[in-house]
């Protein structure tokens, strides 16, 4: 019987209109075949009200720490690597760094490492992130021809070339 190597791989992000997360299951086999495939997204359009860019990219980083933990305990896979890949750098320091933010920053910060640990969190540059594509939105044609489907083509590398 073959075995496989499982991760979840939850890509976040945020524009002026919405923020989003996506969530790719990563399994590589034995025999060295990689496969991906998109299990869930959930994006949501902002309030009226103003957010800065980087809280509402922190809002994305929420709902995927949420989406995560929902499918983590549908799927009943306790013991999976996990990746969370971010493009703001923002984000990222508010994750790892135990400062006194905000009540607004704190409490977001608070429930995603309620869900998730730090070190889990990576950087991830905005053209490789399949996130990107739910808040800025795109064409049906588009659609079909873009990394939606099956995350960064360096995903689908064996782990020696995977950027992990």
């Amino acid at each position: 019987m073959e075995e496989f190597n499982l991760s979840i791989h939850t890509f976040v992000d945020a524009s002026k209109t919405a923020y989003a997360a996506c969530i790719f299951l990563r399994s590589v086999s034995s025999r060295g075949s990689v496969t991906v495939e998109l299990l869930q997204a959930r994006s949501r359009i902002i309030p009226m009200k103003t957010i800065t860019i980087p809280r509402l990219e922190l809002m994305a980083a929420v709902i995927g720490a949420r989406l995560f933990s929902s499918m983590k305990q549908s799927l009943k896979l306790p013991y999976i690597k996990t990746y969370f890949w971010t493009d703001s750098s923002t984000v990222l320091t508010w994750i790892t760094r135990r400062e006194q933010w905000s009540v607004f920053v704190a409490n977001r910060i608070s429930q995603i490492r309620k869900l998730t640990t730090s070190e889990d969190w990576l950087h991830i540059s905005t053209d490789q992130n399949p996130a990107d594509i739910l808040p800025r939105g795109c064409g049906p044609k588009q659609l079909q021809k873009c990394r939606w489907w099956q995350g960064p083509a360096w995903l689908q590398n064996p782990k020696e070339q995977c950027q992990l």
